[in-house]
């Protein structure tokens, strides 16, 4: 059945260190905002490690997040966070946690 959604990725976290490529907040919910990172250090804290060192990747981060901040997670800062993979294999974002700027 075209569609329909896929099987969502098991319950996982890592420790990763990320580049900032991009950030935006969302057009909904002023307090979510969008990152598009490039994950430079991935390790595993439980599950599977959907964090892969080398690649781009989505993430989303709200204003009540431990540690975040628009200003420390600008374009071209490095941070560590924990991140959890949220969606199915081709669609979805990394949940970011305990934020620390790392620039």
């Amino acid at each position: 059945m075209s569609g329909s959604p896929g099987v969502p990725a098991a319950p996982n976290k890592a420790k990763i260190k990320a580049r900032v490529l991009s950030i935006q907040q969302d057009s909904q919910f002023s307090d979510k905002w969008h990152l598009m990172i490039d994950i430079l250090d991935s390790e595993s804290i439980k599950g599977p490690n959907f964090a892969r060192k080398g690649e781009k990747a989505r993430a989303f981060a709200f204003d009540s997040t431990p540690g975040f901040s628009s200003k420390d997670t600008a374009p071209g800062n490095t941070m560590s966070a924990e991140a959890e993979y949220v969606g199915d294999a081709t669609h979805g974002a990394f949940r970011l946690d305990q934020i620390r700027s790392s620039s």
